[in-house]
C-alpha cells in the first residue's frame, strides 16, 4: 500500500486519477544533440550525445529540433 496524503485519502476518486495519469516523459527523443553513429567497436548504429552526456535522460541542455 502507497501512502497518500491527508487530502488525497479522503476523496477516493482523486486517488484513482491520479494513478491513472502517465509519468511525464524525460528522454532524448527530439533533443538536436542527438546523434546516430556507428559504433566502433562492433559497427553497429549508436544513439550518443554531441555534448558528451549519457542518453536516455533529458537533461539541462535540451533543445527541441526545429521542424
Amino acid at each position: 500500500m502507497t501512502w497518500a496524503r491527508q487530502s488525497e485519502r479522503s476523496d477516493p476518486a482523486r486517488v484513482l486519477e491520479r494513478r491513472q495519469e502517465p509519468p511525464p516523459v524525460r528522454s532524448c527523443a527530439g533533443c538536436i544533440h542527438i546523434r546516430l553513429e556507428r559504433s566502433q567497436f562492433d559497427g553497429r548504429r549508436v544513439l550518443q550525445c554531441a555534448e558528451g552526456l549519457q542518453v536516455g535522460q533529458r537533461c539541462r541542455l535540451f533543445q527541441e529540433r526545429g521542424r
